[in-house]
């Protein structure tokens, strides 16, 4: 059974990028015209009653901006890797224009980033936006300014930006913010000092010499599909499209005083001969697991870099987004367009979040309070899924666990919350699909020290209801 699903938020045009702010029920979208779009939520769940139907009382946005609109697309022999922007391409038999691939709000949700395919890098103030009375929708017209704009670098990359991140602020770096590009490209940058360029006398260095770029990397040969870093922000991980994992070592980089040029080699991955396009630590930080093209999770055992130490296939079709739930349970979107509730180690398709109906699922995130899923697809809608299917509605008070004031709770579910609850409202079709992973059945249940599931009779169902 899939969670229910709220009325979708409709985006001026195709969204290809999805944020949502940490403590405010407020989602930003970068769209495929180069538009950086706001919406308000807050009404949710009230003005979102399973209806279909629009009306204006359920517009949802509140400003439009022009960031990447006038950004030219760079020419490269990986660009366009994106398959929301090759789908437009398909769609209108245009070439490519200037697109904003991904937005990000900080940690804090005090700045807005944003990255275009034309490898421009901009920061609005988001507490400036976001607090604002009136509707912010600027024209891409003549003027260089746009409304809250705190820096823009209109040369960031020489690629196409794919992927933004944002260190914890627990890292020895501080929190950097880090993207990724269409040539296997890994920057690091500081917020505090970016914007505009360097001296004349810095331009030979290219890209290199943006200010506020601290470190830079170029170890993959593909675009850089995700990024993610453990809880200490100590190490870096990056999947690539050419089949590797790379391994940044943030302490060993010196970023405060290196230059992007001497940053030291990464480690990389064994090639997997299969494209690693989405990304998720695992297990406490022991596990890491990447979603494949060919819908194999790959599971790398922490430090151990060379080879996977495990693999999960089941997926029809590549796995384009993961999001973590707890430190045993994933959302996988897939291109099948089914966003599952899987369970790793033991490996166990769980259930299904949401259905997609035939269209690929390219983003997955968290809203602030993760009371919802938001997920993007080849059309102008960010649908929101309800997340209380993934959680017990005692959680928070059986397991100890403490909030934050905000709704939100801090600390991992158990296992046991969320696989007991999905499976019991999955159908048995999951156990099939789950037979086909390489891990050894007679382990499974000994892995972790966890006691196979019970399967109550229906008289148990039914004495324990009452």
């Amino acid at each position: 059974m899939a969670a229910d699903r709220a009325k979708p938020i409709e985006c001026s045009a195709q969204p290809m990028g999805l944020t949502f702010h940490p403590a405010r029920r407020i989602v930003a979208a970068g769209l495929v015209d180069g538009t950086v779009e706001l919406h308000n939520f807050s009404g949710w769940p009230e003005k979102s009653a399973r209806s279909t139907a629009s009306t204006e009382e359920d517009d949802t946005i509140f400003a439009s901006l022009p960031v990447h609109t006038k950004d030219k697309p760079k020419s490269s022999p990986t660009a366009a890797k994106s398959t929301n922007e090759k789908f437009q391409q398909v769609k209108t038999g245009r070439s490519r224009g200037p697109s904003c691939r991904a937005v990000l709000f900080s940690n804090d949700g005090a700045r807005l980033y944003s990255a275009g395919n034309g490898g421009g890098l901009s920061a609005l103030d988001a507490e400036t936006l976001c607090a604002s009375s009136s509707l912010l929708f600027e024209e891409d017209g003549g003027s260089n300014s746009i409304r809250g704009e705190v820096w823009n670098v209109s040369g960031a990359s020489q690629n196409g930006i794919n992927v933004l991140y944002q260190l914890p602020d627990e890292s020895p770096a501080g929190s950097l913010l880090a993207t990724g590009d269409d040539e296997g490209v890994v920057r690091l940058w500081d917020d505090r000092i970016s914007g505009g360029v360097e001296p004349a006398s810095a331009a030979s260095a290219g890209v290199a010499a943006s200010r506020g770029c601290v470190l830079s990397w170029q170890a993959q040969l593909d675009y850089v599909s995700s990024i993610v870093c453990n809880k200490d922000g100590n190490t870096l991980l990056a999947g690539s499209a050419d089949g590797t994992l790379g391994v940044y070592d943030i302490r060993k980089s010196a970023v405060r005083k290196a230059k992007p040029a001497k940053a030291p080699d990464p480690r990389v991955s064994d090639n997997q001969d299969d494209e690693l396009l989405s990304i998720a630590i695992m297990k406490n930080g022991k596990k890491v697991v990447c979603g494949t093209g060919e819908g194999v999770l790959n599971i790398w055992s922490w430090g151990v870099w060379g080879d996977i130490s495990d693999r999960f296939p089941g997926h029809p079709n590549s796995i384009d987004a993961l999001l973590k739930v707890d430190e045993d349970t994933v959302l996988t979107g897939s291109s099948d367009g089914v966003v599952r509730i899987v369970n790793i180690m033991p490996d166990k398709l769980l259930g299904i979040l949401g259905d997609h109906e035939g269209f690929p699922v390219e983003t997955l995130q968290w809203s602030s309070n993760r009371e919802y899923v938001g997920s993007l697809s080849h059309d102008a809608l960010i649908r929101m899924w309800d997340a209380s299917l993934l959680f017990d509605e005692d959680d928070g008070e059986d397991s100890g666990e403490e909030s934050d004031g905000k709704g939100v709770v801090k600390g991992n579910k158990s296992e046991s919350a969320v696989s007991a609850r999905a499976a019991a409202e999955s159908d048995d079709e999951w156990d099939d699909e789950s037979d086909d992973s390489d891990s050894d059945d007679s382990n499974e249940d000994n892995r972790g020290g966890k006691k196979p599931r019970h399967i109550k009779t229906d008289a148990e169902q039914f004495f324990g209801d009452l």
